[in-house]
């Protein structure tokens, strides 16, 4: 077939780009970041499951004449769909030389950017929404959010800052600026969603810019002109042919002539194709087709084009002409967990393809009896039902064909469908279904006919035909469900075993219930069963307190809420991260060989194919390490690159250098290794107990007399409980930028929270001095630990090969080798015996714990120390004994995550004090407020408690919560619904700061005035969006007595602050504060002749004055912290040097039939001392409880029965999302609170509050437990973590 052209040609923030020559397999994504230098378009996952590489794509439609846009995620659009469109980058609406657009300043501004890695991607989904839609609902703005994942914030900022574009919210400057400041009438109503009478806020919403839609830029007037897209294109690559037809019968001539040919569409599983494809592919791109755009209706039939996208189907509900069209009306409801990136992307045609059980839709187009229309160029039409062809796992269309359109039968029937998963949004379903049921017109809740269809993560689509037959011809009642239920049972009992759970039997039968149960509702007022709605309005509240003198103000900014010192940078795109920094000439790529196996002795490693490819430079292995071949050579316990044994699936062999990303790692795809398998392969903390398989020996603390405890006790149960794993999931996945200098020395540009550890690795592995090897960090894009240990990897394996090639060799870790490579929060098994009165006070306590720390020592001692040290949580136990041991398994090594083996032990405790109280049928925060540790006590560690404020958080936790009111509430709720029941909990949690090896608690900063006045500070810690930085600025104009903007805080770099502790233990602020702290007192000492001169001159001449004096405006800081260290051998010696406390109250709402669960509020109360930055920290309280929310509730790490990773990316391992955070969400620093061991009266905020989240497990135990009893079923039962559904169905049953 002739083409007319192969340019192609597309628009990026309003310049034209015209191309030949294009490699179709290349990702928007890719081009955007490599070719144009658009950085600020992040890659998070490179799978279209993180969204922080969306932008927005504009299109012109000249049937409408209308400008469509739509947030994509670029990393799963090819190139070439580009053609006549224009795409729009954070860059391009806006910049610090510019000015920032209102929708990036409203994230700034609203304390939204933390790491700032997820923040361009925000930026972008709420733009594209603003152009579609200038006045947004709440629900709209909410929606548009779905695909975009931040683990930093916990959401609650930005859904603030961008929820001020909805002209429902008040605190609006659309709207008239905030209720508390003005008598205007409130968009809400004055409804609970209202701020008028509630405390100050932490944004001064009068500074806020209005958002004006006319001063947007234009759609590009050359994509409007008739002629661009009007012919057929083809673009031919190295390996892919990508053709573009503009009619049906262009795209079946290239089919017949190339019946291999793959079909684009939205291409959201093709794109992830080709990026791995080593074969030649010819690609037929059929999303320019108008005739598969269209929909009408033919002989009571609608037929909808195969090419209408999710959002285009979501539209057509609002369609008059189909509002009698049932299974079209349903469709929103099916779609509403999608994130808007794929509802824009992904098509009706696409989705039937895929023919997988587990993708929304089947189940609602094979229930409603619809048909798919397929053609080819020599034959006429052909009528696929979808019922019979789309339940087998074959291809039902000929080579040649087409799938043009789905018909729809117009029947107006009574349409319900469900949906279970881990997330309520953006994931694939566990179990899914949808029901038809034809109501008889004459007999009220009459089945006439009924078609049921399951899906989700089973085999094939389940049609249980008996089921339907029994519901034909009967009415609807509660005896009649029963019966129903017992005939689904029975029909699904053969597929039990054969890819169907039992779990997922009971949803089935559950979702039968909840459907006969809403027809019931629909007709009188009932128990409605559908309990995971969004709330029409979420409304949160921060309680603060701040120096009223200097609130706002440039010359007082410690104990401001003040902005992230950074975060302009961030919403704009212009802050750099390692793979932002620009390529220098003759640089080079390198990725990783990992280990496929276990356990196994390496017998070949052939690399002929991948050293023969263009572009590839040549290799790295173990031979060519100078040095030592050890990660860490103190423990000499695992290999940098892998001799002639792995012991771990990720291990790394070797590693391959080419020209660029894509050649390294197509290079290291192609190396063959052959493995001798070898014994023995421990995988679990049961095999390793067996097989006596530790890492170093046990750790134990001991007070009091264990034997007497018992002796004295009324009461003693033993038991047994686990913790699964959990996954950092930072945004910015691990890797590094070595460069070569002079006589060996090299720089490395990384993300670590290990500066000199990693400095004095480098040198190590290259056998140089340490003086030779300089890291530098500018920012961190997320770290929780992550960036610890692990980040070694990367910068050791990208110096070794800088060293060999003698050039710059950069390597990022792609997602899923990222999380197979960093083992993440330790799994743990505990033992435990417990001795109580029969009035609920704890007397005895023994715990044996165990972790899996995976196959080497790293942190893993060191987290097991942390979890025995804080055995009794914040509880007087007299009598305790608490062991640990670390169990050595053949898994990569788990290390450092936020909590450090504290949220292991929290959950054991809680759960051992969940089992008395339910032993002695007491309210658990009874007997929690019986054991709580007081003001003078001492703890298992001997730390004093002095001026300890737990108590009096539990007070304020109760009051603020309204706990007593809410828990009659709570119970009056039960006693009226059946399928639904709430749960209360309030929870007390404190953390030790400080290092408890002592030698560790030390830092250095250097200072430098410069004559104009400006001042630059370096300090050995890091940023990682924990707003480090920005209250080292604080402290630092506070104790120069300058302005905030006047200080800049350099990167971290090994030869500006030698010997830095890491950036760990929610102590950096404490350490690197002081440090600076005492570096600005030298200064301000020196300069003190000169303000005493001359009083009125002010700070720039007084700087001026030293320096002509010759007194030098430069000093370091330095400080060793702390009076502490616990002794193991002998349990004495306080653990940290003082105590950060808090409690959380959390309230659920599980569906009885699912497991599911509603957050419906959560109150927490945190003891900061006096906050240098409270938006900063309640920031840090927010994001460490969803995080912690996640882990209790939400993300399972999953391993198949052979021990490979399942969960290994954010489309299979689930966290949080913007909509599963509390309805209510209410945060309160403690007020009239100071600490005289912190800086400036503060304290380290960044861990404990991930402990608080396990108030929502306790809540959700709390719920099960209500309607076990309701069931007749005993109130001991076990609720297994996490508590995902199937767990919670599990406990209920």
């Amino acid at each position: 077939m002739a083409v007319n052209t192969d340019m192609l040609v597309f628009f990026v923030n309003g310049k034209k780009v015209c191309l030949r020559n294009v490699e179709p397999e290349t990702t928007l994504m890719a081009y955007l970041r490599r070719d144009l230098g658009l950085t600020g378009t992040k890659n998070g996952c490179d799978e279209g499951s993180c969204g922080a590489c969306t932008v927005m794509v504009s299109a012109y439609n000249r049937d409408s004449g209308r400008i469509v846009h739509k947030a994509l995620t670029s990393c799963m659009v090819p190139i070439c769909t580009l053609h006549g469109l224009a795409v729009t980058t954070t860059e391009g609406i806006g910049s610090l030389a510019t000015g920032l657009h209102p929708v990036q300043e409203r994230i700034v501004k609203f304390h939204g950017t933390q790491c700032g890695f997820c923040t361009p991607g925000m930026v972008m989904s709420m733009y594209t929404l603003l152009r579609s839609n200038p006045n947004p609902t709440r629900k709209q703005v909410s929606d548009s959010l779905h695909g975009n994942i931040c683990r930093c914030t916990g959401y609650r900022p930005i859904m603030d800052a961008f929820w001020t574009f909805s002209k429902e919210t008040c605190c609006s400057p659309e709207n008239g600026g905030c209720c508390q400041d003005t008598d205007l009438s409130c968009p809400q109503g004055n409804s609970a969603g209202c701020c008028r009478g509630q405390p100050a806020k932490l944004t001064d919403i009068s500074s806020l810019s209005l958002y004006d839609p006319t001063q947007e830029p234009i759609f590009p007037p050359e994509l409007q002109v008739e002629g661009l897209c009007e012919n057929l294109v083809c673009f031919r690559g190295r390996r892919v042919t990508w053709y573009r037809p503009v009619t049906l019968s262009q795209a079946l001539q290239i089919k017949s002539e190339n019946p291999d040919a793959q079909i684009a569409s939205g291409c959201t599983f093709l794109a992830q194709q080709l990026k791995t494809c080593v074969q030649e592919v010819i690609v037929i791109d059929i999303s320019g087709l108008k005739e598969l755009k269209s929909h009408e209706i033919k002989n009571g039939v609608l037929m909808l084009g195969a090419g209408l996208s999710m959002a285009d189907l979501i539209d057509l509900s609002d369609h008059g002409d189909l509002a009698e069209v049932s299974l079209v009306q349903a469709v929103p409801k099916v779609l509403e967990s999608w994130g808007s990136q794929l509802k824009n992307s992904a098509t009706l045609g696409g989705h039937i393809m895929l023919r997988g059980a587990r993708y929304d839709l089947m189940p609602l187009l094979v229930a409603g009896d619809c048909f798919a229309l397929v053609a080819s160029k020599a034959d006429a039409e052909r009528k696929i039902q979808l019922k019979e062809a789309f339940l087998r796992d074959s291809n039902p269309l000929k080579p040649c064909e087409i799938l043009i359109s789905v018909g729809v039968p117009c029947a107006q029937k009574f349409v319900q469908t469900f949906k279970v998963a881990k997330r309520k949004h953006q994931d694939l379903a566990s179990l899914s279904a949808a029901f038809f049921l034809g109501i008889s017109p004459s007999e009220k809740l009459k089945i006439d006919d009924a078609q049921i269809t399951y899906g989700g993560n089973i085999p094939s689509l389940i049609v249980p035909v008996e089921t339907t037959k029994f519901l034909a011809g009967r009415k609807v009642s509660e005896e009649m469900i029963g019966e129903a239920m017992l005939a689904l049972q029975s029909e699904l009992l053969p597929f039990e075993g054969k890819g169907l759970s039992k779990t997922q039997s009971l949803w089935a039968q559950g979702f039968l219930s909840k459907c006969l149960l809403e027809l019931i509702a629909g007709n009188q007022q009932g128990d409605r069963v559908t309990t995971n709605e969004q709330p029409d309005i979420y409304k949160s509240c921060q309680i603060f307190e701040i120096d009223q003198e200097g609130t706002f103000s440039k010359l007082k900014a410690v104990g401001q809420p003040l902005t992230h010192s950074t975060g302009e940078e961030q919403a704009t795109g212009e802050a750099v991260f390692i793979d932002d920094i620009p390529m220098t000439v003759g640089e080079l790529y390198m990725y990783p060989v990992l280990s496929t196996q276990h356990h196994a002795k390496i017998t070949g490693v052939d690399l002929s194919e991948a050293l023969s490819m263009p572009g590839v430079h040549g290799y790295i292995d173990h031979k060519d390490v100078p040095g030592v071949n050890f990660v860490f050579a103190e423990y000499a316990d695992e290999e940098l690159l892998a001799t002639d044994t792995v012991h771990h699936c990720g291990q790394i062999i070797c590693g391959i250098v080419a020209t660029d990303r894509d050649t390294a790692v197509s290079a290291a795809q192609c190396v063959k290794v052959t493995y001798e398998d070898l014994t023995p392969v421990i995988l679990t903390i049961q095999e390793a107990i067996e097989a006596k398989s530790f890492l170093g020996l046990p750790w134990r603390v001991t007070r009091g007399n264990l034997e007497a405890g018992f002796a004295q006790s009324d009461e003693v149960l033993e038991g047994e409980l686990s913790t699964k794993g959990q996954k950092h999931i930072y945004l910015e996945t691990l890797g590094a930028l070595s460069v070569p200098r002079e006589r060996d020395q090299i720089e490395v540009y990384t993300g670590t929270q290990l500066c000199h550890t990693l400095q004095i690795a480098v040198a190590e592995v290259l056998g140089v001095p340490a003086h030779n090897v300089v890291v530098k960090v500018k920012r961190i894009g997320g770290g929780f630990g992550g960036k610890e240990s692990r980040s070694l990897l990367p910068s050791m394996i990208t110096a070794l090969a800088a060293r060999k090639f003698r050039r710059p060799v950069r390597c990022i870790f792609n997602r899923k080798d990222d999380t197979l490579i960093n083992g993440g929060r330790h799994p743990s098994l505990a033992r435990y015996k417990v001795g109580f009165t029969k009035e609920g006070k704890i007397i005895a306590l023994q715990t044996m714990l165990y972790t899996n720390g995976g196959i080497t020592k790293e942190t893993s001692n060191s987290v097991i120390k942390l979890a025995v040290i804080r055995g009794e949580s914040c509880y007087n136990i007299p009598n305790v004994l608490v062991e640990g041991r670390v169990c050595r398994t053949n898994h990569s090594s788990h290390a450092s995550l936020r909590g450090f083996g504290c949220p292991q032990m929290l959950w054991i405790v809680e759960n051992i004090l969940t089992a008395v109280a339910t032993h002695l049928s007491l309210q658990p925060h009874k007997v929690r407020e019986l054991q709580l540790y007081k003001e003078g006590e001492t703890t298992i560690t001997n730390c004093f408690l002095e001026n300890f404020k737990l108590p009096k958080c539990w007070e304020e936790c109760k009051s603020l919560a309204d706990f007593d009111k809410r828990s009659q509430l709570v119970k009056e709720f039960n006693s009226t619904n059946k399928q639904r029941k709430r749960g209360l909990a309030i929870q007390p949690m404190m953390f030790g700061i400080g290092i408890y090896d002592k030698f560790l608690n030390q830092a250095g900063a250097l200072v430098h005035i410069y004559t104009d006045g400006s001042v630059l500070v370096t300090h050995g810690g890091c940023e990682m969006g924990q707003g480090l930085h920005t209250k080292i600025k604080q402290i630092a104009s506070d104790t120069l007595g300058i302005s905030f903007d006047k200080v800049l805080v350099s990167e971290t770099c090994t030869n500006m602050v030698p010997n830095a502790t890491a950036t760990v233990a929610s102590v950096s602020t404490e350490l690197n504060g002081r440090a600076v702290h005492a570096a600005c007192i030298t200064l301000v000492e020196r300069l003190r002749p000169f303000r005493e001169a001359d009083p009125q001159a002010g700070w720039e001449k007084w700087v001026s004055a030293a320096y002509f004096s010759r007194v030098s405006l430069s000093t370091t800081g330095f400080v060793s912290y702390g009076d502490f260290g616990f002794d193991f051998d002998t349990c004495k010696g306080p653990d940290c040097m003082y105590l950060t406390c808090g409690v959380g109250c959390s309230e659920v709402e599980v569906d009885c039939l699912t497991g599911e669960h509603k957050l419906v509020r959560t109150d927490i109360v945190m003891d900061v001392g006096r906050s240098i930055n409270p938006a900063v920290d309640i920031g840090q309280i927010e994001g460490g409880f969803v995080q912690g929310y996640g882990y209790y509730m939400m993300e399972e790490v999953v391993h198949s029965p052979e021990g490979k990773l399942l969960t290994d990316s954010p489309l299979t391992y689930k966290i949080p999302l913007a909509a599963d955070i509390p309805a209510q969400f209410n945060v309160a620093l403690l007020k009239n609170n100071l600490n005289d061991k912190g800086i400036y009266s503060s304290k380290g905020i960044g861990e404990p509050p991930l402990l608080l989240a396990l108030s929502v497990y306790l809540a959700t135990h709390d719920a099960v437990k209500s309607a076990r009893v309701e069931r007749g079923l005993s109130e001991v039962f076990y609720l297994e973590h996490p508590s995902i559904p199937a767990n919670v169905l599990k406990a209920l049953n």
